[in-house]
């Protein structure tokens, strides 16, 4: 039997490969995995430090436009008078603990920025930066102990005294204060720990237990969550507020959404519907305008637009194998979405109809009686009689009726009369102003309502009475007006709703 020679083939370098080394190569791919992981924490971290110090400059800027701007303005005097505006002793009270909160916070402000600006040559520090200044966040205790009270001296001495009301109005329109009342600044200083607080959580989500830092940050959010607790306690919208400071944490592209008066009301998951496709958003109702923004990765939201319910319609979608559509319009323009279930398109439904119904309500109530204050320097100063201080584009960011956000279709306006600025819908009309000569200009919606009310005939002496329909016992829409005891006329207003806002507005008129 003839043999045949066989060659063994052995494998090259590159295709050698022994099972230890498999083994390595494996765990070399986990340790570069967990290397990057590592990394973008600690760029997450160095985000986090970022935007804390960023707002921590923010609201230093507001404390210093307490402490010097608005005690220059109230303790100024008016034009043609000798005493200031407010007496010295209230404007202590009213600014009570400001002047301790800006030495403090000027404090933090140097050491956050030294922190982020040696980052990666020292160890991080922020989480004790506020650890150490945890015994002087006890002057917010006393800050919210009183702040019901100071708020109320403060709106009784804008109602008692016409001067403050004037001066405060010029400080406030003017560039420096960035369009912030100073209602606004004073709520400020509420939000100023519970956002210590929400900072402080997403920093320790991003810490390993090993850090140095973890424990420190651990200790710093006990120290901030005591004072958060008295700030519920303490202060009846703390609440509502805090709601609402959560929610622009959570919405990128959001600023400024704790105000005064505003408050939420729903929140929750819906899918936009839109060329047969439907992809998950998240949506908030709140009291004056409907957020709408896409979830993110992260765990956070990025918004997409912001509906102001001014003139807001909501509506049932009738398509074939659905019931579950629902469809916003807004000024500036309609989205189409879908709920889990019909009950929770009707729940939606409801709520939104109602928060549109309430705004209108409010916007109506305002307009209609006004703002005491504002009225005045109107009716002493002419509306339309001289120029007004227009207000820079740059310093708003939305319409100051409307709220809906600006962008490069939705443009700026003017309002020539008070100087406010407003988006078209807003500003329709035109009316001949005299420091004009008589020239048209564009106007808001809430001057030209204020000029043509001049040029309307006074009700004094008049009496207005709600008529019925002969078919039913309720309210009517027609109404009457009457001058001793002799109709002269007979209205009819779109609805029972719209006549009763109407009777309302000119029994006002009617009186002194």
């Amino acid at each position: 039997v003839e043999s045949e020679t066989l060659t063994a083939c052995l494998p090259s370098g590159d295709e050698l490969v022994s099972d230890e080394e498999i083994g390595n190569s494996s765990e070399s791919e986990e340790i570069d995995r967990d290397m990057a992981e590592q990394s973008n924490i600690e760029l997450e971290a160095y985000h986090i430090a970022k935007v804390i110090t960023t707002s921590e400059r923010a609201y230093v800027s507001v404390l210093k436009l307490l402490h010097t701007d608005f005690r220059r303005v109230a303790l100024g005097a008016v034009d043609g008078e000798a005493c200031p505006v407010l007496d010295r002793e209230v404007v202590t009270v009213i600014l009570c603990a400001v002047s301790e909160l800006l030495d403090l916070h000027q404090e933090i402000l140097q050491e956050l920025e030294q922190s982020v600006t040696e980052w990666e040559q020292a160890a991080p520090c922020l989480a004790h930066v506020i650890l150490a200044r945890g015994p002087r966040l006890s002057v917010y205790s006393r800050y919210i102990e009183q702040f019901e009270h100071n708020l109320a001296i403060l709106e009784q001495s804008c109602s008692n005294s016409r001067g403050l009301s004037t001066r405060l109005l010029e400080f406030e329109i003017h560039p420096d204060s960035n369009r912030l009342t100073v209602k606004q600044c004073l709520f400020m200083l509420l939000l100023r720990v519970p956002q210590y607080h929400l900072y402080l959580t997403d920093y320790l989500n991003n810490l390993h237990p090993d850090d140095s830092e973890y424990e420190d940050t651990q200790a710093a959010l006990c120290v901030v969550r005591t004072v958060c607790e008295q700030l519920r306690t303490c202060v009846a919208q703390a609440e509502n507020l805090q709601k609402l400071l959560e929610v622009e944490h959570q919405v990128k592209g959001v600023h400024q959404l704790s105000q005064p008066g505003r408050v939420l009301i729903k929140k929750g998951g819906l899918l936009r519907v839109m060329e047969g496709t439907r992809r998950p958003r998240y949506c908030f109702l709140l009291s004056d305008m409907f957020l709408y923004t896409a979830p993110q990765h992260s765990g956070k939201y990025q918004l997409n637009k912001t509906l102001p319910l001014h003139g807001m319609k909501v509506s049932r979608v009738s398509v074939e194998d659905s019931e579950m559509l629902l469809r916003i319009q807004s000024v500036r323009g309609s989205i189409t979405l879908s709920a889990s279930s019909s009950t929770e398109r009707d729940e939606w439904l409801a709520d939104i109809s109602k928060a549109v119904d309430d705004y209108q309500r409010s916007q109506t109530f305002l307009s209609l009686r006004g703002n005491a204050e504002l009225s005045l320097e109107k009716t002493d100063s002419g509306l339309g009689a001289k120029p007004p201080m227009l207000i820079p584009d740059s310093r708003v960011g939305m319409c100051m009726i409307c709220s809906s956000d600006f962008s490069l279709t939705w443009r700026r306006q003017h309002c020539h009369a008070c100087g406010k600025v407003i988006c078209r819908t807003c500003s329709r009309n035109k009316y001949p102003l005299k420091y004009l000569k008589g020239r048209m200009a564009r106007v808001c919606d809430q001057c030209h309502r204020e000029l043509k009310r001049k040029e309307s005939l006074p009700l004094l002496g008049f009496t207005i009475k709600g008529s019925k329909d002969d078919d039913h016992s309720g309210p009517s829409v027609l109404f009457q007006l009457y001058h001793k005891n002799v109709l002269y006329y007979t209205f009819k207003a779109e609805d029972t709703h719209t006549a009763q806002r109407w009777i309302e507005a000119m029994f006002e008129a009617t009186v002194l």
